[in-house]
């Protein structure tokens, strides 16, 4: 059979070593001894045309190559975003996408072929990258996949067809709409967007830049606010400061960011302002993390392991000199602010509280410093 599309074929897939897929590339669809896959004559006239549209563009089959196919929702009669139908080849960060002339004719197809190179994962996020912004900025829709894989148009204004794993723990493998919805719409998702995924991106690319490193976009592995948040504070000196991760927590992750402005402020009512090193200022907050892993290690029920933590939290406090006039029902607004976080957020139980805890503590940190 057809190792494209399962097919019944008679045709080898012979095609040397400057092929959109090797030769002897594995495939499922090879019988366990045999030497050559199988083509049908539709995919194998498929391959022809393209090839030829490659070679004519000056496009290389010899890497691992993708297409990310840019298209009208609808027809429209008389306009083309491109001049050519085919881009040469996007490699990663920076304006690569050519020829964005707009051309105007009745009977020229209305899409666009831009062939991509993708090396590993963290290549791809930044291929992806760039391929989202392409699409915001023309307003075309855009689908990436590998060559014959019977393109479908998509209700999404972005799909990717070959998607990670770390793409799709971030959001990033597609996107509903070009940007978010209007205020007066009741939406349950509103963070399916390009404009969103364009603002993750260059948050990562921030942080990854200043940390120097080689692979910013498989450091995180979450959209939360904590560990947004834990990623920035952990590789960025001036985490706290900057103004494009701020307003991304407003505009997309403002309950979290709300709920752990408010545990806080609740630390800084039963703690005092520190201003001084970063240990003072979580410190009371590590000292209810541990009482929280303690007594839950104990197996306490939780009305037991709220007051433990209370307590716990009330000593620690008051034995401080530099912390100022620490009362019981100031521990326990505190204690109960973070309940409601972990809870929320679903970090309520011992083996996540343990996993979290320094993305917690970092959480806290940047918090504490905005509510300052």
């Amino acid at each position: 059979m057809c190792f494209l599309c399962g097919a019944q074929a008679d045709t080898k897939y012979q095609k040397g070593l400057s092929a959109v897929y090797r030769t002897q590339e594995y495939s499922r669809r090879v019988p366990p001894h045999a030497k050559y896959k199988s083509i049908c004559e539709v995919c194998n006239l498929e391959y022809a045309l393209l090839s030829s549209i490659c070679e004519q563009y000056d496009v290389s089959t010899n890497n691992s190559l993708e297409i990310a196919y840019f298209y009208f929702d609808d027809f429209l009669g008389d306009v083309r975003l491109r001049s050519n139908r085919v881009g040469n080849i996007v490699q990663g960060d920076g304006d690569e996408l050519d020829d964005p002339e707009i051309a105007n004719s009745l009977i020229q197809p209305q899409y666009f072929l831009q062939p991509v190179y993708v090396l590993d994962e963290n290549h791809r996020m930044a291929v992806v990258r760039q391929v989202m912004r392409a699409a915001q900025e023309s307003g075309m829709k855009v689908v990436i996949g590998r060559p014959f894989t019977r393109f479908e148009s998509a209700d999404a204004v972005f799909a990717d067809e070959e998607t990670t794993r770390p793409q799709e723990l971030l959001g990033l493998d597609e996107a509903e709409r070009f940007g978010p919805l209007p205020s007066f719409i009741e939406n349950d998702r509103t963070d399916s967007h390009l404009r969103r995924a364009l603002q993750l991106f260059k948050l990562m690319s921030m942080v990854g830049q200043d940390a120097g490193m080689s692979n910013p976009y498989l450091q995180l592995d979450r959209d939360t606010f904590h560990s947004i948040a834990n990623f920035a504070v952990v590789n960025h000196d001036h985490a706290v400061r900057l103004t494009d991760l701020k307003e991304y927590f407003e505009n997309y992750h403002e309950t979290e960011f709300m709920e752990m402005k408010t545990v806080a402020e609740r630390g800084i009512d039963l703690f005092g302002k520190q201003f001084d090193s970063k240990y003072k200022k979580t410190k009371i907050f590590r000292e209810a993390l541990d009482a929280f892993l303690s007594g839950k290690n104990q197996q306490m029920d939780d009305d037991r392991l709220i007051e433990y933590v209370e307590s716990q939290v009330y000593a620690a406090a008051d034995r401080e000199d530099y912390a100022g006039h620490a009362t019981p029902e100031q521990a326990k607004a505190f204690v109960e602010a973070i309940r409601e976080y972990l809870v929320e957020n679903d970090l309520y139980d011992l083996k996540k509280l343990s996993d979290w805890e320094n993305a917690l503590v970092n959480s806290y940190y940047y918090a504490y410093e905005q509510s300052l």
